[in-house]
């Protein structure tokens, strides 16, 4: 076990799907399998199959959620991870009953109208789950823009996958990802590109995002989305981003491009390598930052491990952004 300086309250986690079981799991890493207290809406359902479905059938207690504001007394600590839909509702009620802290997987909102809404909250206990702000070579990124005073720069980033292939133990399209009514498609859920942006730039002055479907993997909701976010830096000068996501592609992908005045950088997000291209005296040369890459599916709990570790230990070392802030920059966009 990781030694962390949590209190010993237990860690109550709302939504006992992929992700609930998920966070159950990379807890039991850091505190004691009885603190992890599972919310469950029907408690007599059957878990999904995922691969910590027999973890958590056989480590951690779970409670109906009518049961919830009696026994949430003993905790200072609550992870939101229902479908996508409830997540806002969800947050409201819970706020009504408990003043402890809230970290709710992404998205906070499904409709551009809640997350205007959400924007006027004030609650410094309530953070938003982007676990790739944790990811090392981003960080060295953001650094590295700071430093370019005199120019702008063009971001791109992109992010595939095939969903059909995310969840083996269920049909892709029962999955809340591939139906509307569980607040799914790729603008929702596989929105780490937009993250990034807000993370790396801040709140665009203006935007385009575009969401479509593309295949029938879906329904009745997005499978790809484009943009393209403006960020001046003077009058002259406008820092341009360009997102995409997709995951009807048969190719799983997640990268950043940056162009400066002079150089270009890229970023296996899956990863974490990242080197540099630069010309010095018309000669290309290129230069490693980061050199080792790691299995994608280590990294990615690796990630989602650090910000447990933060969200349990010293909420004011997480990377993940207040839900205001995330509400700020996704009520600022503009679907067309």
């Amino acid at each position: 076990m990781i030694k962390i300086n949590y209190s010993g309250k237990k860690l109550f986690i709302l939504g006992m799907g992929s992700s609930g079981q998920r966070y159950s799991f990379l807890a039991s890493k850091l505190i004691k399998k009885k603190n992890i207290i599972g919310i469950r809406r029907n408690i007599k359902n059957s878990f999904s199959k995922t691969p910590y479905q027999k973890f958590v059938s056989k480590n951690i207690n779970c409670i109906n959620y009518s049961d919830v504001k009696e026994q949430i007394k003993h905790s200072d600590k609550l992870i939101i991870c229902t479908p996508n839909i409830f997540h806002f509702e969800d947050y409201l009620n819970l706020r009504e009953f408990f003043d402890g802290d809230i970290l709710i997987e992404k998205p906070l909102c499904i409709s551009q109208k809640n997350y205007v809404k959400a924007s006027i909250i004030n609650d410094d206990k309530c953070w938003i789950s982007f676990q790739y702000r944790y990811l090392e070579s981003l960080k060295i990124l953001k650094n590295i823009l700071k430093k370019e005073k005199t120019n702008g720069y063009h971001l791109r980033i992109y992010h595939s996958d095939d969903v059909r292939y995310w969840h083996t133990w269920e049909k892709h399209n029962l999955s809340y990802s591939c139906r509307d009514d569980l607040g799914g498609g790729a603008y929702n859920t596989l929105n780490h590109a937009l993250d990034i942006a807000n993370y790396l730039l801040g709140i665009p002055k203006s935007s385009s995002i575009i969401k479509t479907q593309i295949s029938n993997y879906t329904y009745n909701c997005d499978d790809a989305y484009e943009g393209v976010m403006i960020f001046p830096k003077s009058d002259k000068i406008k820092n341009i981003c360009s997102v995409g996501s997709n995951y009807a592609s048969p190719k799983r992908e997640f990268s950043l491009e940056a162009t400066t005045y002079d150089k270009k950088y890229f970023l296996n997000l899956l990863n974490g390598k990242f080197f540099n291209i630069a010309y010095n005296e018309k000669k290309l040369l290129q230069k490693i930052i980061i050199k080792k890459g790691y299995n994608p599916k280590n990294i990615r709990e690796k990630l989602f491990l650090n910000l447990l570790i933060d969200f349990l230990d010293n909420t004011k070392n997480l990377k993940c952004p207040h839900l205001k802030k995330a509400a700020n920059f996704y009520s600022s966009l503009t679907i067309v």
